[in-house]
């Protein structure tokens, strides 16, 4: 199933959703197109399965990277950044991201899965990291603890810059990053971590 889920995510982002074609996604795979049909449903089954397979696996290894740590919060925030910075910007899933952006007022279910997973789980991640560092004292109490949305926005409107204007004033993604980072932790560090 792997295959056809890897196959599935390529054709997605290169062909958005409507464009794509099951018998495509089977080629892509090597197997016939009936294949499909033993796992899954229809397309919008396969979709959804992209969607919370590969963005529940990086959730999930978001998540046991930051147990397995368990240095401080600055060492935490590092690392979940690092990691949606390395997922969801210049790969495929940002094309899943355009892709939504495109055709999610046609497939509203569309959007309901990826808000379901990917907003909800990392949502809840960023929030546990946040609460955590406010509890050890590394971070100082603030309204960005409850919207951790504020955290992970400048990772978003660097993946729809890239899409868009990229070509036209490039952004270096790692400057991008450590700029990101000094502005969250300079705004929510404790006193005494400053």
């Amino acid at each position: 199933m792997a295959q056809i889920l890897s196959a599935a995510l390529s054709e997605f982002a290169e062909m958005g959703y409507e464009g794509a074609r099951l018998d495509a996604i089977a080629e892509r795979a090597g197997i016939s197109k009936p294949t499909i049909y033993l796992y899954f449903d229809n397309k919008e089954a396969l979709f959804t399965e992209v969607i919370e397979n590969t963005i529940t696996r990086t959730i999930r290894e978001a998540s046991e990277a930051v147990e397995l740590a368990d240095g401080t919060t600055e060492e935490a925030l590092r690392l979940i950044l690092g990691l949606a910075y390395d997922h969801f910007i210049d790969t495929e899933l940002m094309s899943i991201m355009r892709l939504l952006i495109a055709e999610g007022g046609r497939f509203p279910e569309l959007l309901e899965t990826y808000h379901k997973v990917a907003f909800t789980q990392g949502r809840a991640l960023m929030q546990g990291v946040l609460r955590r560092g406010v509890a050890r004292g590394d971070l100082r109490p603030s309204p960005a603890i409850e919207t951790p949305e504020l955290v992970i926005a400048p990772a978003v409107f660097l993946s729809i810059y890239r899409m868009t204007f990229n070509r036209f004033a490039p952004i270096d993604k790692e400057e991008f990053l450590g700029a990101h980072l000094d502005i969250i932790l300079n705004g929510i560090r404790a006193e005494e971590h400053a």
